[in-house]
């Protein structure tokens, strides 16, 4: 799913909102509304999960001239292992960049202080916490406290991450070529 298809299926919603608005009751666009925003959040959720997933890939294949290498990294430490990367019950990302090692984070760490940056990261984090919940307390009854319009804010605030992610990655590998990291 690429970014194109977060704006899609929020248009989408926005478009069928306003259909509704015109001829429903007020409870139904309640119901909708809560319905579309528990879409809403799986989509960007997936976006994420997707676009980190590749981001990794493409630096792995940057670095290593090896399919092999590739495929494994894929397959073993990347599909169905998104949601171990991150700690979800923070608003930061210090795990999964700690997942690099000590230089690494070393060397993110002052960029994580730009004040775009962290707001990225909150609502990077938020999104993921919130699809985590969603899928994991009943998704029917839960209860969501944040409209479509809310969860495409976040999205857009949230989305320069995964450039600011490849970028510094590229950035560190120039700096530290085949640095070992033995603090790990």
């Amino acid at each position: 799913m690429s970014s194109n298809e977060v704006e899609r299926i929020y248009s989408e919603i926005i478009s069928i909102k306003d259909v509704i608005s015109k001829g429903g009751a007020p409870s139904d666009i309640v119901a909708y509304e809560a319905i579309a925003a528990k879409g809403l959040i799986l989509s960007t959720a997936s976006y994420f999960e997707k676009a980190v997933r590749e981001l990794l890939i493409k630096h792995a294949e940057s670095m290593f001239n090896s399919a092999a290498l590739i495929s494994f990294l894929d397959n073993q430490a990347l599909y169905r292992k998104y949601h171990t990367l991150f700690d979800w019950e923070r608003t930061n990302i210090n795990k999964f960049i700690r997942l690099f090692g000590n230089y690494f984070f070393d060397f993110m760490e002052p960029r994580l202080t730009d004040e775009k940056i962290k707001n990225a990261i909150r609502e990077f984090m938020f999104l993921g916490r919130t699809r985590n919940e969603l899928v994991h307390n009943n998704f029917s009854e839960y209860p969501i406290e944040i409209t479509s319009e809310d969860i495409k804010g976040k999205f857009d605030i949230a989305l320069p991450l995964i450039a600011f992610l490849s970028q510094s990655l590229s950035e560190f590998e120039q700096a530290n070529p085949k640095t070992p990291d033995s603090n790990d």
